[in-house]
């Protein structure tokens, strides 16, 4: 039986752009989020070792979420709809953060924060696969890296240039990065 090749995708220009932007804001949002949520909630009166156990709550919720949302993603269909739920979990998520900075509220949006860690970036990686195929995910994945990095260093100049200007509106910068 003689199986022929399919020839590799040809992603648009436009697609991979895309893919690209979602890297760096994908990056930002997570990046911001664990220094400012510690001067966050210590600037709310929390203590150290409280901030230390609901970061590390979602820290553990990430670890125990990878498996599962490995499967997910293997299970679903339409990859970007999974990983653009999952950008609305890390949002609802902030906003029950800032909304109700109490012990209960932000343990359990530190969890959704965790298990949504555990379907973005494989579902980022799924999507990139999809797009180019096996022979130009190498090549893609630095390109995501790229994005990514470029994101995270953007995000953290921003909230330097905030802190450093003693700004007010600080805290909402994360947010709408």
């Amino acid at each position: 039986m003689n199986v022929a090749r399919l020839p590799p995708p040809a992603p648009s220009r436009r697609s991979l752009l895309a893919l690209g932007w979602l890297n760096f804001f994908v990056s930002s949002l997570q990046a911001a989020f664990g220094p400012v949520a510690a001067a966050y909630l210590a600037a709310q009166g929390w203590t150290p070792k409280d901030i230390g156990i609901v970061l590390s709550i979602g820290g553990v919720a990430s670890l125990v979420s990878q498996a599962p949302g490995g499967e997910l993603l293997d299970a679903v269909k339409a990859k970007r709809v999974l990983v653009a739920t999952g950008i609305g979990a890390v949002a609802f998520s902030t906003l029950i953060f800032y909304s109700w900075p109490s012990f209960l509220p932000v343990a359990l949006a530190q969890v959704l924060r965790g298990i949504t860690a555990g379907i973005l970036g494989s579902g980022i990686v799924a999507i990139t696969l999809g797009l180019v195929g096996h022979a130009g995910l190498a090549d893609q994945i630095g390109q995501n890296l790229r994005f990514a990095a470029t994101g995270g260093v953007a995000v953290t100049l921003t909230m330097a240039l905030v802190a450093y200007s003693d700004a007010p509106w600080g805290m909402l910068v994360p947010i709408a990065l």
